[in-house]
């Protein structure tokens, strides 16, 4: 079954990217109203959900975070997501420090910016992560993996169990690191 899906489409990528990015809002209202979801205005909440929703729209196809295979999710991905973060929230700020200036109005709280950007980071990251262990899981459970050990329990051993790890074509499952005594 899982044999013939082998990536998650970009374009599923980039709605559940959106969908994450109005869950972290959400969730930092909450956090900021002590959970407490009658205390939280609709009408601003579903207007600041418009100006992430256009923000993250615009941040995400110019940095291209939903282009890379999920699968095959690296620290170069989490640094390209965080980036994603910041520059979202500093579209938001400037957004804020328009309509304060302009409309006199305050909109959102930074209070509520800086708890949306660690839950909007930790929500991208750890779905990402999810989905690539659940490949990686359903990948693996058909297979007949050979059992190896890697001798030498060091940095290049752990390279050498991560790229056996990425590796399709390659079914080895690694049982046990093994150092010289000495």
């Amino acid at each position: 079954m899982f044999k013939r899906v082998n990536i998650l489409p970009q374009w599923a990528i980039f709605i559940i990217d959106i969908f994450i990015s109005v869950l972290s809002l959400l969730v930092s209202y909450l956090v900021k109203n002590e959970f407490n979801f009658s205390s939280i205005d609709r009408t601003i909440f579903f207007k600041n959900a418009v100006i992430l929703i256009t923000i993250s729209t615009f941040v995400f196809v110019v940095l291209k975070t939903y282009a890379g295979i999920i699968r095959l999710t690296t620290t170069q991905d989490t640094f390209k997501i965080f980036i994603a973060v910041i520059l979202i929230n500093s579209g938001f700020v400037v957004v804020y420090l328009v309509a304060s200036a302009f409309f006199h109005k305050s909109f959102i709280s930074i209070t509520i910016l800086v708890i949306n950007g660690f839950v909007a980071f930790v929500l991208l990251i750890v779905y990402r992560l999810a989905i690539k262990y659940f490949f990686s899981y359903f990948r693996n459970l058909k297979m007949d993996n050979k059992n190896v050990i890697i001798y030498g329990a060091t940095d290049e051993g752990i390279t050498t169990k991560r790229i056996l790890e990425q590796d399709q074509k390659i079914h080895y499952r690694i049982a046990a690191f093994i150092n010289a005594a000495g």
